[in-house]
């Protein structure tokens, strides 16, 4: 993220705007605001990015309010996904799991 978004979260927070933040997880979400609600990206390896997901940005996601986004490339990227959960121990949070339609079909999960 750019330092000047944090510029942007403070003006729009007094504002009153409910915020939403989006992103891939490779960037640290340390400073980012605990009003703002997150959904973190968690590269799967069927997306040959799953080394650029920072671990330590799941200490700065918060169970009651914040998701945590799977994106499924492969029945293989759906068992891992679940190997990761339990691995954080994120059970107890909020998970969304999002198929590519060309690779992989909800009901082959």
């Amino acid at each position: 993220m750019q330092e000047k978004v944090y510029n942007l979260f403070e003006k729009l927070e007094n504002e009153g705007f409910f915020i939403l933040l989006e992103t891939n997880g490779s960037i640290s979400l340390q400073n980012v605001p605990e009003k703002i609600v997150k959904i973190v990206d968690v590269k799967t390896p069927g997306s040959e990015c799953s080394d650029s997901f920072l671990l330590e940005n799941l200490n700065f996601i918060d169970a009651d309010k914040d998701e945590i986004k799977f994106v499924l490339c492969n029945k293989a990227d759906y068992e891992w996904s679940k190997d990761f959960i339990f691995q954080n121990n994120l059970e107890n949070y909020k998970l969304l799991f999002s198929a590519v339609t060309d690779n992989l079909e909800v009901k082959d999960l």
